[in-house]
Order: C-alpha cells, then sequence, then structure tokens
C-alpha cells in the first residue's frame, strides 16, 4: 500500500507541473526529503498528508479512493 501511495503523489505532482523542488519548498523541506516522499522511504509521506492534500487540491477521501 505505501508503494501505491508514493506512486500517486509522484504521478499527481507530475500532471501539475511542480517540480520535486517546488514541492519541497512548498512543505518547507529540502529536496532529499521529498525524494524520499516519493521512493517510498518508511511512511515520510504520512507526516506531510494534510499539507499534500492542499497542495493537489483534493481530500484524503478522493486520494485513497
Amino acid at each position: 500500500m505505501n508503494r501505491e501511495i508514493t506512486e500517486k503523489i509522484k504521478r499527481l505532482r507530475i500532471s501539475k507541473g511542480i517540480k520535486q523542488t517546488e514541492m519541497a519548498d512548498k512543505l518547507n523541506i529540502t529536496r532529499s526529503t521529498y525524494q524520499k516522499i516519493e521512493t517510498g522511504e518508511g511512511y515520510a509521506w504520512a507526516k506531510y498528508l494534510n499539507e499534500l492534500m492542499d497542495i493537489f487540491d483534493t481530500t484524503p477521501k478522493d486520494f485513497f479512493q
């Protein structure tokens, strides 16, 4: 499941035309920390779930469907 979530985050970022460095800036983290989110190292994405939903203009319910 973790891999599916991180792949979806990556797909959404690309579909919005946002670079990894821009995502890192929006989340106030380093690019390497953001890369860990997309590569699925641990569950780093969970810490930033609310911010990710805002950036992608979606809700957790829609995201996880």
